[in-house]
């Protein structure tokens, strides 16, 4: 019922970022399934459902995951987007997220040895958040294309996650570097580590492919993206086999 990946698939997403990040963040942590506790309630998040006027009679029963000990992130500042579209039946959760808020801040006290984090999101990070926020010290997210610049470096981000759609205004292959150069020179020139992958928008009508752009992100010496797969080598995308319970098909 919806576009977007539900929070199994979202960890899925988590744990292979982790084990790039771990790479150069060892203390960064990255959590087991067994560690949470997973619920499953109508998800509000489904599209599908509501751009074809279903919203309220089509039930799509979503996984909610909860750490079992407790010892989560908590919302330090928020920048609320307000009630629209499907996010007016957004759950909002005890420590204050909502997936309606754009921009916001993380602390963790349980994670105090962790590295910083600087996400610049798209809407799949909304089944991520739970398990980013918990595995940093701090974790500042911002869903957003004008790239502000000073509020990144105030923060002093140990790394730097770019989850996509970035690029997905420009009309040329000029613009496209530009841009790309505007955003990865602050982190070059900072010797700050950035992690890329794309969104479901970067390239879809762009004037360069998705092999492309990865490549002109490798050119700058910050980037960390690692291709796991030959099958799609140059796309930061991983190649997750889905098999029946009962046989290897």
């Amino acid at each position: 019922l919806d576009t977007h990946w539900n929070n199994h698939g979202g960890f899925i997403a988590y744990q292979t970022i982790m084990d790039t990040i771990q790479k150069d963040f060892p203390n960064a942590i990255k959590y087991e399934k067994s560690e949470y506790q997973i619920d499953y309630f109508d998800a509000h998040f489904k599209d599908c459902a509501y751009y074809l006027g279903y919203y309220d009679t089509l039930m799509n029963d979503g996984p909610v995951y909860t750490k079992l000990d407790g010892k989560i992130g908590h919302v330090t500042w928020h920048d609320w987007s307000g009630e629209f579209g499907q996010f007016v039946h957004a759950y909002v959760d005890e420590n204050g997220y909502q997936e309606s808020c754009f921009n916001m801040g993380y602390t963790n006290e349980y994670a105090a040895d962790a590295p910083r984090l600087y996400i610049i999101r798209d809407s799949f990070f909304m089944a991520m958040s739970t398990f980013i926020r918990d595995s940093f010290s701090k974790v500042t997210s911002t869903w957003r294309t004008d790239f502000p610049t000073k509020d990144i470096l105030k923060e002093k981000p140990d790394i730097v996650m770019l989850t996509g759609d970035i690029v997905l205004n420009c009309d040329n292959a000029e613009d496209t570097k530009k841009l790309i150069n505007a955003l990865m020179n602050v982190f070059d020139s900072r010797n700050i580590p950035v992690a890329v992958t794309f969104g479901n928008h970067d390239s879809e009508a762009g004037p360069m492919s998705r092999k492309d752009i990865m490549d002109y992100y490798k050119t700058f010496s910050c980037t960390i993206t690692a291709d796991e797969s030959e099958n799609f080598y140059n796309c930061a995308t991983f190649n997750i086999p889905v098999l029946a319970s009962d046989s290897d098909e």
